[in-house]
């Protein structure tokens, strides 16, 4: 399972503001998917990986095309087939995050049945130590 990481550790591990990093989520530049409070963000730790490999080292305004202004095409905002390898990571991570919370779910089951078993047991020895006792 991919280790996952708040937006705390990525701003660390990007040197940005963690408001840089919500952005980033926002804006589908770096994956990611809600926690399960919907309050924050959730990235994968390879996704931040490969964010950094890929991001320019550089400052300043984006891309520019021809006479100086901003380039708007999909391709440089992260729309159109560029953003296909995002939209399926995203996709995955959807998914990963539906199927941890089921199995939160069925450990929570399978925890609350142990209390009962235990509740039970602790019951059976307090008759046991009176009858026997």
């Amino acid at each position: 399972m991919t280790e996952l990481l708040t937006t705390a550790d990525v701003a660390t591990i990007l040197q940005v503001s963690p408001q840089r990093v919500r952005s980033l989520a926002r804006d589908g530049v770096l994956p990611a998917v809600r926690d399960e409070g919907g309050s924050g963000w959730l990235f994968r730790a390879d996704g931040v990986q490969e964010y950094q490999e890929h991001r320019s080292p550089r400052r300043g305004p984006g891309p520019r095309g021809p006479q100086g202004v901003p380039d708007r095409s999909p391709a440089v905002r992260g729309g159109g087939q560029a953003a296909s390898p995002r939209s399926e990571e995203l996709a995955a991570l959807q998914v990963e995050n539906e199927e941890l919370r089921a199995e939160v779910a069925r450990l929570r089951a399978q925890c609350q049945d142990l209390s009962a078993h235990l509740q039970r047991s602790r019951s059976l020895s307090e008759v046991l130590v009176r009858e026997l006792g």
